[in-house]
């Protein structure tokens, strides 16, 4: 029964922080997290919110440490892979980023987060083609993600394909 209870809890839980997370309360989801780390240290979205939102306030080694934490405890979660290598994308580290992305690919290929992460880094290493793989698959999987038919568009348009950038942009409005 204390089990059940647990999971109840857990899920709760995460759901608060999910919704916190989105009106932007970063500083609360950051206690929030820490303190339900120590009493579920293995739950790993727990760590996914902390690193998130250590990331937006800007505490980019921070959220790097709690990222790698939670790799120790499951080196193949492909959530924490994702939000790792795209906080490496950023931080210009494109080789670990690439690693760590493709390593989450790997093990799920139709993760979004990791598709649209790829997408990035490539775009970022001037892979075009490759970026272009990337978001379409993405698009096949989640039509509605982020804003994959804006970055098809861009994408398309600086390669000169007017007419692909045409059929994304005429999709997306």
């Amino acid at each position: 029964m204390k089990l059940d209870q647990s999971f109840g809890t857990v899920e709760s839980e995460i759901k608060n922080l999910d919704l916190n997370f989105r009106k932007h309360d970063y500083t609360g989801v950051i206690e929030k997290s820490k303190n339900l780390i120590k009493k579920f240290p293995n739950i790993v979205p727990f760590y996914n919110y902390l690193g998130l939102s250590l990331e937006q306030t800007g505490k980019i080694n921070e959220a790097e440490n709690i990222f790698n934490k939670a790799l120790f405890f499951n080196p193949n979660e492909v959530s924490i892979l994702a939000n790792l290598g795209e906080l490496y994308r950023k931080k210009g580290k494109f080789e670990k980023s690439k690693e760590l992305l493709l390593k989450a690919l790997n093990i799920n290929k139709n993760y979004k987060h990791t598709l649209y992460n790829l997408g990035k880094l490539t775009l970022n290493l001037n892979h075009h083609k490759q970026a272009i793989k990337y978001f379409e698959r993405l698009y096949q999987i989640d039509r509605k993600f982020i804003d994959t038919l804006l970055v098809l568009s861009k994408i398309y348009l600086n390669l000169g394909n007017f007419e692909e950038a045409k059929k994304y942009l005429i999709i997306n409005s």
